[in-house]
Parts: C-alpha cells; sequence; structure tokens
C-alpha cells in the first residue's frame, strides 16, 4: 500500500537541515490548521511526522528529534480529533507515546 500523496503545495522540500525541514512543515501545518484548511494541514503534519521519523536515531540532538516526533503525533492528533476522527487520533496519540 502506498503512502496517501501529498498536496503540491508541501512539496518540493526545501533545503535546510531535516530538523529545520521538519519545523518549516509543522509551520505550514499549524497556519493551515488555523486557517481552517483540514486538507492542506493534514499534508503538512504527514510530511513532518515522516521527517520526524527519519531524525530519530539520525538526529545528533536526541531529545530534540523525539520532541519532533511526538509533536508531530499530537498534532496530527488533534487534526483528526477536529474532523471526528476520533480513532485515529487515539492511534497518533498511543504511537506519539509508544516512541
Amino acid at each position: 500500500m502506498h503512502p496517501p500523496s501529498l498536496p503540491s503545495a508541501v512539496l518540493p522540500l526545501r533545503p535546510g537541515t531535516p530538523m529545520e525541514q521538519w519545523k518549516r512543515a509543522i509551520e505550514a501545518g499549524n497556519d493551515a490548521f488555523t486557517g481552517s484548511d483540514p486538507a492542506t494541514a493534514l499534508g503538512h503534519y504527514r510530511l513532518a511526522l515522516r521527517l520526524a521519523q527519519t531524525l530519530v536515531g539520525d538526529w545528533p540532538d536526541h531529545d530534540a528529534a523525539l520532541a519532533a516526533l511526538v509533536v508531530s503525533h499530537h498534532n496530527l492528533a488533534d487534526l483528526q480529533r477536529l474532523s471526528n476522527a476520533h480513532d485515529e487520533a487515539i492511534t497518533q496519540v498511543c504511537d506519539a507515546h509508544d516512541a
């Protein structure tokens, strides 16, 4: 099964460290979230989660990488909860605590 495609607004990644790319994805997701654009927020948050997953184990500051992963899961959970996708939101929170 292929991962869901991301909105074109998310791609391509701009240059920078993986942590900088993660921060930009989270900020773009937050902007879309507060701007009532859940589809765009979802794309940015999914990208942020994928970036955070690559940071864990590879980023020199392990605590920062783990925080990025937890924030990514929680942002997705918040969005899913507000979209009445409660089961998916619970899964995201559980995944964050398993990290």
